[in-house]
């Protein structure tokens, strides 16, 4: 049972390879694998592996860098990132619920996370590493929003481009079951809503080239589970249905949707069609919503995580439930 929980990322050079952590649930680790030609490489990184969240240093090798939760140990929210052929991890801080991580693009190659603490007043917090060598230094953790607020959830991170490398952040308001975004301004936090009316399970963050967010999620109506789009232009929201076709199961990690933007600003995004257990790719053309079924194959298509190469070729990373598999899509073939 490998394959929950999926992260990729695809190198910026040719041949683009592809990485992905992921769970083991046979022996509840956290595991990589990388394409190395025609053959997948893995190994086991640290213990746990819930949540996984991937990230590639930008420069040559791609060092791999993977944020997740060890539930066994306290719901630890846990680091990794590989430095030559040696693993460093470190603890971040106490967790529940999903992280996202994201790398700054210069030297120290600064990791942040996002993520939420508590059960049932989820604090939403931001994580970054304070220090001026690589994969060392300090934690620093701080609050989005106040405590008790009941704001976090599945959250999603970003980050700008350009120094200070802005941290943007979507998450779900369970108080009011609201969307939200959040950025922060100097040295103070930001927050909007995005979309209203039991909305925002599950969400997933771009930033397009204005550093203008854009986000999925999940929108309830009644026992269906609408996948909705938000994009925010000057100071406006506005919102677009993807997919009405009865999701389902939207609390379920197993649903992880993903979203990345081509180099036009134009979204895709990867998601699992729980009516019918396929794995499902989306895009906007700039006139409608444009979908494929990916893999048809038995159960699949849950815990997604989408990434374009430079070619605008998508990779999918995915869970086979039928055969107990990690799986790796890309276009024109399945691996």
């Amino acid at each position: 049972t490998v394959g929950g929980s999926t992260s990729l990322a695809v190198a910026p050079t040719h041949p683009y390879t592809p990485n992905i952590s992921y769970h083991d649930g046979t022996s509840n680790t956290l595991k990589y694998a990388r394409l190395n030609g025609t053959a997948w490489i893995s190994e086991a990184v640290d213990p746990g592996g819930g949540w996984t969240s991937l990230a590639l240093v930008p420069t040559y090798p791609y060092a791999p860098c993977i944020s997740h939760v060890n539930g066994e140990q306290e719901d630890l929210l846990r680091y990794a990132c590989l430095d030559g052929s040696t693993w460093i991890s470190m603890t971040v801080a106490r967790h529940l619920g999903g992280s996202s991580l994201e790398l700054e693009p210069t030297y120290p190659y600064t990791p942040h996370i996002s993520y939420s603490i508590g059960w049932y007043t989820q604090i939403l917090r931001h994580a970054y590493l304070r220090g001026t060598t690589w994969c060392s230094g300090t934690w620093e953790n701080e609050n989005v929003e106040l405590p008790g607020s009941g704001m976090g959830g599945r959250t999603a991170l970003a980050l700008e481009s350009i120094a200070p490398y802005t941290p943007h952040i979507s998450y779900h308001d369970a108080r009011n079951t609201v969307v939200k975004h959040a950025w922060l301004s100097g040295t103070t936090w930001l927050s909007e809503t995005v979309d209203t009316g039991n909305v925002g399970v599950y969400t997933s963050l771009a930033l397009d080239s204005g550093h203008n967010p854009q986000i999925i999620y999940y929108h309830i109506s009644g026992t269906n589970y609408v996948l909705r789009y938000a994009w925010k232009s000057d100071t406006s929201w506005f919102t677009r249905t993807v997919d009405s076709t009865g999701q389902q199961q939207a609390w379920s990690g197993r649903v992880a949707i993903s979203l990345e933007l081509d180099q036009t600003d134009k979204p895709h995004i990867s998601y699992y069609d729980a009516t019918n257990d396929d794995l499902k790719l989306a895009r906007f053309d700039g006139r409608v919503w444009i979908i494929q079924t990916v893999d048809s194959g038995g159960d699949v298509g849950q815990y997604s995580s989408l990434a374009l190469d430079p070619m605008g070729c998508p990779h999918i990373s995915y869970y086979d439930a039928t055969n107990g598999d990690l799986k790796h899509a890309v276009t024109g073939q399945i691996v």
